[in-house]
C-alpha cells in the first residue's frame, strides 16, 4: 500500500477521521472503521486501532521530518490546518 495514489487516498481518509470523527482517538476510531466498512467495530478492533493510532502519533511527535514526508506524497493540497504528526498517524491506520 505504499503506492502514492493509495497513500494520498489514506490521507484524505485521515483528515475526514480529524475533521468529522469526534474529539478523542477512541471515538476517531471508531469512526474510521464505520466509514470504511460501514459497521461498527468491535470493542477489540476499536482498541487495536486506538492503540496503532497512539504508537504511530508518537513516532510522528519524535520525527516531523517523517510525517513531513508522508503528508507531502500526492498532487492535492494539504489541510494546513492540521496536527501534522496525528494527520501523518491517522493516514498509516487508514491506510
Amino acid at each position: 500500500m505504499n503506492d502514492p495514489q493509495f497513500l494520498e487516498a489514506s490521507r484524505h481518509i485521515a483528515e475526514h477521521i480529524m475533521k468529522e470523527g469526534g474529539k478523542t482517538s477512541q471515538e476517531r476510531a471508531a469512526y474510521a472503521y464505520r466509514l470504511i466498512t460501514s459497521r461498527k467495530p468491535k470493542p477489540i478492533v476499536g482498541q487495536i486501532l486506538t492503540s496503532a493510532f497512539n504508537e504511530e502519533f508518537e513516532n510522528y511527535k519524535k520525527n516531523t521530518e517523517a510525517a513531513d514526508k508522508i503528508l507531502a506524497v500526492g498532487a492535492t493540497k494539504l489541510d494546513e490546518s492540521l496536527n501534522e504528526s496525528e494527520h501523518a498517524a491517522w493516514t498509516i491506520v487508514a491506510s
